[in-house]
């Protein structure tokens, strides 16, 4: 199988003090386009998950979230999730929110 033809890194952030949510800057991807975005959090009391991924682009579908929380602490966890572009999504940002708010994302 080939690589993809186009892949293109838009936007990151790391070792970011934490909060319910991040946030991207403004992405414009091309029509079609596959988004994945991808991190670990942490949190210090409590069981971290991921628990949706929005975005302010149009004609995006439906976001699938996979998550993994650590074999050592459930206060770790490590997260990707993916969507497709439909034909014009113009620009806007994507947002990662957690459960509860993390410490600390990458």
């Amino acid at each position: 199988m080939a690589p993809p033809a186009n892949v293109s890194l838009m936007d990151s952030a790391t070792a970011s003090s934490g909060g319910a949510s991040a946030t991207s800057s403004s992405l414009s991807p091309s029509a079609s386009a596959l988004l994945l975005v991808a991190g670990t959090a942490a949190h210090s009391i409590s069981d971290l998950s991921v628990s949706s991924v929005t975005d302010t682009l149009t004609g995006i579908g439906s976001w699938t979230i996979r998550q993994r929380q650590s074999s050592l602490s459930s206060r770790f966890v490590t997260w990707w999730a993916w969507a497709v572009a439909g034909a014009s999504p113009g620009s806007g940002t994507i947002t990662v929110n957690f459960s509860p708010a993390s410490l600390r994302y990458a």
